[in-house]
């Protein structure tokens, strides 16, 4: 029985010592002012001459949230203003809140019923947080001329992965079983 309890002391400490994958889950709605530019930098009324975002006073508020994002609703937080036409990206620190971070990899504007008044776009890029893993996650962007943007951000894994709790104690109560079963004859 000795062999036995020792066995289980030692899988027990190397299941401990194993780290799980903990992506980041949710989605969030942001709003804000965002004002529409042209290439020299002047605020336009024509979103299909769109060139770049100025996100006024660079700052957004969370309108509604789920998942890991839930505490934020509410909350503001900080936003970088875009070019995206001539986007290369990476572009750390997008955006921010709450010990949240998206770092923005790619942009693509997409065409709206009417490209002179209204402006889409989406993006994908990392988001991260203190205790997650790293999660891809997208953005998504529209606003009309008039500078009321409404944006929303999405967090999704890419893979499910189970509880980490839970397959460690189903994998020491199904080798305590062979263990003790094998010692016992």
């Amino acid at each position: 029985m000795n062999k036995f309890k020792l066995i289980l002391i030692g899988l027990v400490s190397l299941i401990s010592l194993n780290t799980y994958a903990v992506p980041i889950v949710g989605t969030f709605d942001m709003g804000g002012g965002a004002y529409l530019s042209d290439a020299t930098g002047h605020t336009i009324n024509d979103a299909s001459l769109a060139v770049a975002i100025n996100f006024r006073p660079n700052n957004f508020r969370v309108l509604a949230a789920d998942g890991d994002f839930t505490a934020l609703v509410g909350n503001i937080g900080n936003i970088q203003n875009l070019a995206f036409a001539s986007f290369t990206g990476p572009m750390a620190n997008f955006w921010t809140i709450g010990g949240y971070s998206f770092d923005l990899t790619s942009v693509t504007q997409i065409t709206s019923n009417d490209p002179s008044a209204f402006l889409v776009l989406n993006g994908t890029g990392i988001i991260r947080a203190l205790n997650f893993d790293n999660t891809p996650a997208s953005w998504h962007f529209s606003s009309d001329i008039t500078g009321n943007g409404g944006f929303s951000w999405s967090a999704k894994s890419a893979t499910s992965i189970p509880e980490p709790g839970i397959l460690a104690l189903l994998s020491i109560g199904l080798i305590g079983l062979g263990l003790r079963k094998k010692i016992k004859y």
